[in-house]
């Protein structure tokens, strides 16, 4: 419970002048627009109510880890991120992380309720929340240099960072080791991929959109000439993608905005939101879009229905998003990762 100083102090000040006492002049009164008294006592990472404006860095957020990752997901159960050779593992929302030591990792990681998919330098590894001394290979020695992994209750997919930029697909349980269904190529380097129930969907690092069928296949030649595969959209710098059924949700990092398009024909995308600061991630929750603003210093909300942006927390430079039990967000500026409660 916050005192305001200015009511505290007339109060004060009432009673003494009421007993007969002197009050000196310079006697300092409290702005009535001050509350820096109690803000003090507020410690800087405590978490707010989600209903409260968040105006100051930080907001909303409390710390899980003093560390920088270079990737992160999670699910309702696993919150996982790499950093180095290492991916890091809460589980149930504790703050305590649990390591493992795979080696060769490319900075790409992925959960699945409790399963963690991480790719290393030409496979796909994958272990559940406890230790993973000895990592299951779902997909292994056939691909390149492996990038971007995604999946759903049926199957997992995973693309190619280096050429020739194959997407190579396997069923979610089990495994197909060095035989994964090819299911198309894509022209230059991926930088995230998402599935719908019927499409694949990768953002390039140049800032394009491509889609695919999840049913194609092709015979995984690294000649071949792949034409299923089909350019959505262009930006000149792509902040995040997320779909789902037929709906295409991107940021446009450069044009500061959020869009929404047909996830096979986006030549002219509906606005959700503009004005946006460099926008860096976004994660489709439900019913909610999250993302964050790394010039704003926010991680920011709205409905997919009806996008009315709110801030959510704030953090400096926010970059690396995931959505879980609780909103995991990234702090270029501090090195360090934080989660947020999830929207109300």
């Amino acid at each position: 419970m916050r005192l305001h100083a200015f009511g505290l102090t007339s109060v004060v000040l009432m009673a003494l002048a009421s007993c007969g006492e002197t009050l000196p002049a310079e006697a300092p009164l409290v702005d009535a627009s001050s509350d820096a008294s109690a803000e003090a006592s507020d410690p800087p990472d405590a978490p707010l109510d989600a209903t409260e404006e968040c105006a100051t860095v930080p907001c909303n957020v409390t710390l899980v880890a003093e560390e920088l990752p270079s990737a992160l997901a999670a699910s309702e159960l696993t919150t996982a991120w790499v950093r180095g050779p290492d991916v890091r593992v809460l589980v149930d929302a504790s703050v305590e992380p649990k390591f493992t030591t795979p080696t060769a990792l490319n900075g790409f990681v992925h959960v699945a309720g409790n399963v963690i998919y991480f790719s290393e330098t030409n496979g796909l590894r994958s272990c559940g929340a406890g230790p993973c001394d000895n990592p299951a290979a779902p997909i292994y020695g056939v691909t390149r240099t492996l990038g971007p992994i995604t999946s759903d209750n049926s199957d997992m997919f995973v693309v190619e960072r280096v050429p020739p930029y194959r997407i190579a697909s396997c069923a979610s349980s089990g495994g197909c080791g060095e035989k994964p269904r090819w299911v198309a190529m894509v022209p230059t380097e991926p930088r995230q991929i998402v599935v719908t129930s019927t499409r694949v969907v990768v953002g390039m690092q140049n800032g394009a959109i491509y889609s695919v069928l999840r049913s194609s296949e092709f015979d995984g030649g690294i000649d071949a000439s792949d034409a299923s595969v089909q350019e959505v959209h262009k930006t000149n710098v792509l902040g995040g993608i997320a779909a789902e059924g037929t709906t295409l949700y991107f940021l446009d990092a450069d044009a500061g905005k959020l869009l929404r398009c047909s996830i096979t024909d986006c030549a002219q995308p509906s606005v959700l939101a503009d004005n946006l600061e460099t926008p860096r991630a976004l994660v489709l929750d439900r019913d909610e879009l999250y993302w964050t603003e790394e010039g704003a210093d926010a991680v920011k909300v709205c409905t997919k229905h009806a996008c009315v942006p709110r801030v959510l927390a704030r953090l400096s430079r926010p970059s690396l998003l995931a959505v879980g039990d609780r909103v995991y967000v990234v702090s270029e500026a501090e090195r360090k990762l934080y989660a947020a409660p999830r929207a109300k």
